[in-house]
């Protein structure tokens, strides 16, 4: 697929909003119910829904990226830190999905959520929870700084703004 531009602007910015905001929103719901058990039940579908959706805007978003890139020039940091994002955002969904799979009231009964390897499964969620955030925060700002940083150089504030 190539997701170029819509009704004359390019699709990138705006389809990266659905990873901006999603992907980070999903991965602060993972932390919490990796965390705070108890919740899993009442917002484990939500999470997953939301993580789903973010998970499946990535490539859409990587490769309007490279749509745009080939009209306005290649941002070497922010297309290579795109390129990575899968690297963290698939281990990161199976993870949640394991969690949220073994935590599934059948499974619960047998006392998993207590178990030493579930502990670690839950901590490994919220470590790649936390570590998808920080990455997705780096790359959205390095494609901010390919966008903005010379336009803003060359200008100064309004008078009274």
């Amino acid at each position: 697929m190539n997701l170029d531009t819509i009704f004359g602007l390019p699709v990138h910015p705006l389809l990266v909003h659905a990873v901006v905001v999603l992907l980070p929103l999903a991965c602060l719901g993972a932390t919490a119910i990796a965390l705070r058990f108890s919740w899993r039940e009442r917002f484990g579908t939500l999470v997953l829904a939301v993580a789903v959706v973010a998970t499946l805007a990535v490539p859409l978003v990587t490769d309007s990226g490279e749509s745009l890139a080939a009209r306005v020039g290649n941002p070497a940091d922010h297309a290579e830190q795109g390129d990575a994002v899968k690297f963290y955002v698939i281990p990161w969904i199976l993870l949640l999905i394991a969690m949220l799979w073994w935590s599934r009231p059948s499974q619960a009964a047998r006392s998993f959520p207590t178990q030493k390897w579930f502990l670690v499964l839950r901590l490994a969620v919220v470590f790649m929870s936390l570590s998808t955030i920080v990455g997705i925060a780096i790359t959205g700002h390095s494609g901010a700084q390919a966008t903005w940083k010379k336009l803003i150089a060359n200008t100064s504030p309004a008078a009274g703004g």
